[in-house]
């Protein structure tokens, strides 16, 4: 079985959408805080072509989970949600160490995905800012234990 990336499928996925070329947009992101004193981040919704776009990845990604990304690592869930302009991709890492070091280090963890993405799927880092969404990185441990990794589309705007 040929060992696929994530990052190798969301560039198929972008190209079977057949992205337009997405301008940059100026909408700020806005923080607000929850009960449990988690940020939750929202912006303002930017290109609506970008937003229908990342909708119509999502649901192709997603046909396809789960889906064993190999090393221990398998894609559950792909969604957008348009109300609160949110793009979540949830993977499930079977290695609890690597759990805990994304945990002791949030920062450094969350460094890692936007490089990744950025480097292999310049196209979804455009649409994510021509669309102003934001983006979480959702990690399940083995003990079901879950990390989130918050983006926002200035975060990807770092990586151009």
């Amino acid at each position: 079985m040929v060992k696929k990336s994530l990052f190798a499928v969301i560039m198929a996925l972008i190209a079977v959408v057949a992205l337009p070329s997405c301008g940059n947009n100026s909408a700020k992101s806005e923080k607000s805080e929850d009960s449990k004193d988690k940020k939750e981040i929202t912006s303002t919704p930017g290109d609506s072509e970008a937003m229908e776009q990342l909708q119509q990845v999502a649901e192709l990604m997603n046909e396809s989970c789960p889906e064993d990304m190999g090393d221990g690592v398998s894609l559950l869930e792909v969604s957008y949600d348009e109300s609160d302009n949110l793009f979540a991709i949830t993977f499930k890492v079977d290695d609890a160490s690597a759990i805990q070091a994304f945990n002791e280090n949030k920062t450094e963890a969350k460094k890692i995905f936007m490089t990744s993405f950025c480097q292999s799927a310049a196209e979804f880092n455009d649409l994510i800012i021509s669309a102003n969404t934001n983006v979480n990185f959702i990690i399940v441990g083995p003990a079901g234990d879950r990390i989130i990794l918050k983006a926002t589309p200035a975060d990807f705007e770092k990586f151009k």
